[in-house]
């Protein structure tokens, strides 16, 4: 979380923003990391944090579509935690609980650049409603993950 308000704040106060072709920085994926910890909403309260972030400075409207798609993310990754923690139809009440706030909450104002491939073919299931495709897709990928 740290390094993620660190970069907020270099953005913030940078003119020119430059890529390099080689990795400059390693990241070490820690077993008790924000990833891999096994809670149902392991990125909720960093979105929480970031929007507070944006707010203080003025800068939620200019980045609203791009935090509403961290959670959209955030939200298959809670219900790919729910199919993990719960037996299916428990799974399912709770991700069908969980996309009705997002839905009610943020809408789909989605910056679809920002997503990954396979987070963005999500969308139109979300926009039917239909919670039980993504909680059949979490419950096969686990069984071949094991």
């Amino acid at each position: 979380m740290k390094k993620l308000f660190f970069s907020f704040k270099v953005l913030k106060i940078s003119n020119i923003i430059s890529f390099i072709d080689k990795p400059f920085y390693h990241y070490v994926n820690y077993p008790n990391s924000q990833s891999k910890k096994g809670n149902d909403d392991p990125w909720g309260d960093v979105c929480n944090k970031i929007e507070h972030h944006l707010t203080e400075n003025h800068l939620l409207e200019q980045y609203k579509s791009t935090l509403n798609s961290f959670r959209f993310t955030a939200l298959v990754v809670s219900i790919y935690r729910k199919t993990q923690n719960y037996k299916f139809i428990e799974a399912l009440n709770q991700s069908k609980k969980g996309l009705s706030i997002f839905r009610k909450t943020y809408g789909f104002e989605l910056d679809k650049d920002s997503l990954e491939n396979r987070v963005r073919y999500l969308i139109p299931l979300a926009k039917m409603n239909f919670v039980v495709a993504f909680v059949v897709i979490a419950k096969i990928k686990s069984i071949f993950k094991q």
